[in-house]
């Protein structure tokens, strides 16, 4: 690595990313992990949190240690640092034991400038062990809402990074997110045993951001008007599998190209997808949740959520993935007219009894045919959809309680996630050559791999079977015969392309009295998003700037209306005259909201009026938000 005082974080920039200068915040935010200062930082969706880091890890003489808590996105960074010509490796589920002891001893050999890892891997013995011996430098927290029990993706894996403090205490820690409340933002820096540490918050305002509401009972004629009134590329996002098709399906039916994204498609479809719409070849992408993260496509010109999301800081982020070049954009959040009453039912469906949990616990195990005091750490091909249609479970019922036996720390599911195929020598470079002397049928296909693949002997590598059958000759199932052949014999871990789902169980088989379902996960995450669920509803049924209404969910105040959202339009198209005003207030004092009434008008925009016939000393302003004619 390059001594800290010999290079500018400008210079990385500019050589690594090819960018002349720094978003705001960022070189702020550099420089204080450069210092070895604790720093958390809260950047809006798009705002370049992985340059916060990435640079300091490259300066700082070190390992830099990245917590992340998506698989998919791990790779992807990885990949991205790989390709700039810096060395990369990620640690996750997916990873056999041989991988695993690779990638940590080479970390501690100095070998690696990043590290990318998922909170389970934190106290695995085999880390902690290595990583003892490892000189860190710096350690970044991506989507560090996540420790807080009040954050909208708490996992309770997170609070083990207070664990990798107490092991090494001197090392700087990065926190980032680009969605916290002010609760959250100080139970990050609580759980992280932050001291005094460098606080940096960009603005969740998008002043080329147009949010809008739209309350209708006919939803798809809504969603097709938006689409062809907006040109550009657009994010549709659905509740369910479901509905992405039936909107993808239902948009290629009024000729607009959209396709469905989701978990239940095979990751080589997911990536052509993705990929196609990223050239622009696929101009609709209608999806779940899981489509967006880490996806940076600045023209994105419209986001339309099709269902009522259920928390704020959900909605925030993925509308946020509109406009990202500044230009304008369009967020658009569709309502039938009672949907709001139901977003408190479906909350109660993420949260069954406990019982039922329990149950679903014991059903799992033994269908893996696991006893009790087994099972931990083992992976098995898992499909929750499946697994409940077998026991005859409601599907949405068994992921939930699936999903709380996670969060409690039982087991780790893990999507379609497409793993290309790996291979690792295991051996010496002097025991291979014997197995070569030995199979000189394989001598031939040995020398093709190590001419093919650099690092064999020191981490999994990426191969391509397809890619070495044709250089050889030979079919592609003689080729894997041969890989497997090389694992028979103890010299290579060999692992298939893969795109199943799996679960990882995370401890031994418990006695049902012994499962604990801790608060945090339950009760208490319960309580906390139904208090979120409150917000969206304001929100839908806001009379006032919408902007406003989020930006004061995230602790910011906005010192006027943002002008942009449908409300803040509409007034502007129906200002009410200061002569109506002066009239309704002869009447007597009333407050905004009675005047708002009485004039038929949005109180955002007789605010507006009011405050520029205050600057005219036409009317006052008295406690408790009642105005008073002056005149």
């Amino acid at each position: 690595m390059t001594d800290i005082h010999d290079t500018k974080p400008t210079e990385i920039l500019r050589k690594y990313w090819n960018y002349d200068s720094f978003r705001p915040q960022q070189e702020e935010i550099v420089q204080s992990a450069l210092r070895g200062d604790d720093t958390l930082a809260l950047l809006p969706t798009g705002g370049g949190k992985s340059i916060c880091f990435q640079i300091p890890g490259i300066i700082r003489d070190g390992l830099c240690i990245v917590v992340s808590p998506l698989i998919a996105l791990m790779n992807d960074q990885v990949d991205n640092l790989n390709a700039r010509g810096l060395r990369a490796a990620a640690l996750h589920s997916l990873l056999r034991f041989s991988e695993i002891d690779s990638v940590t001893e080479k970390a501690a050999r100095a070998e690696l400038d990043f590290l990318y890892l998922s909170p389970e891997r934190l106290n695995t013995p085999i880390f902690i062990e290595r990583i003892k011996r490892t000189k860190v430098s710096l350690i970044a927290i991506d989507e560090a809402h996540c420790i807080s029990q009040w954050g909208h993706d708490f996992r309770p894996a997170y609070r083990r990074i207070s664990d990798l403090r107490q092991i090494l205490p001197r090392v700087p820690v990065i926190a980032l997110t680009a969605t916290a409340t002010p609760e959250v933002a100080k139970d990050i820096a609580e759980q992280l045993a932050f001291r005094n540490y460098n606080f940096y918050k960009s603005s969740f305002g998008r002043k080329n951001l147009h949010y809008v509401v739209r309350i209708t009972e006919d939803k798809y004629g809504k969603l097709l008007d938006i689409c062809r009134a907006v040109s550009g590329t657009g994010i549709i996002y659905g509740a369910t599998r479901r509905r992405t098709v039936e909107i993808a399906t239902f948009l290629r039916q009024h000729q607009i190209h959209t396709e469905a994204y989701h978990a239940g498609i095979s990751a080589g479809e997911k990536q052509r997808i993705q990929n196609e719409w990223l050239r622009g070849k696929i101009r609709i992408i209608a999806a779940t949740n899981a489509f967006g993260m880490g996806i940076d496509k600045p023209d994105v010109r419209f986001v339309v959520h099709f269902d009522l999301p259920t928390e704020p800081e959900a909605y925030f982020q993925e509308a946020g993935r509109a406009g990202r070049d500044l230009g304008e954009s369009w967020c658009v959040l569709l309502s039938a007219p009672n949907e709001t009453q139901e977003l408190i039912v479906r909350l109660e469906e993420r949260f069954p009894e406990k019982e039922f949990i329990i149950h679903i616990y014991n059903l799992l195990y033994a269908d893996l045919r696991i006893a009790e005091g087994a099972g931990a750490e083992s992976i098995h091909p898992f499909n929750p959809a499946a697994f409940g249609a077998k026991h005859g479970f409601n599907p949405v019922k068994t992921f939930y309680a699936l999903l709380i036996l996670e969060l409690s720390g039982y087991i780790q599911l893990n999507e379609g996630i497409r793993q290309p195929s790996r291979l690792l020598f295991t051996c010496t470079r002097n025991q291979l050559y014997d197995f070569q002397l030995r199979n000189v049928a394989l001598d031939s296909f040995c020398q093709m791999l190590i001419r093919s693949y650099s690092g064999l002997f020191e981490l999994p590598v990426k191969i391509d079977e397809r890619q070495l059958a044709g250089r050889l000759s030979l079919p592609v199932e003689k080729v894997k015969v041969w890989l497997h052949k090389l694992e028979e014999n103890g010299l290579a871990t060999y692992t298939p392309s893969s795109d199943a789902p799996s679960i990882k169980l995370l401890t031994d088989r418990l006695k049902s009295e012994n499962l604990l379902i801790p608060h945090e996960v339950y009760d208490g995450r319960k309580e906390t998003m139904l208090k979120r669920a409150q917000v969206m509803r304001q929100y839908v049924e806001a009379h006032a700037c919408r902007t406003n209404i989020l930006l004061d969910y995230f602790g910011e105040t906005a010192a006027k209306p943002c002008g942009m959202c449908d409300i803040c339009m509409n007034a502007r198209r129906t200002l009410p005259e200061a002569a109506a005003v002066v009239q309704a207030l002869k009447e007597g004092d009333k407050t905004c909201a009675e005047l708002a009434q009485q004039l038929n008008c949005s109180e955002n925009s007789l605010y507006e009026v009011l405050r520029r016939m205050q600057d005219e000393r036409l009317v006052e302003s008295r406690p408790d938000d009642f105005w008073h004619l002056t005149i």
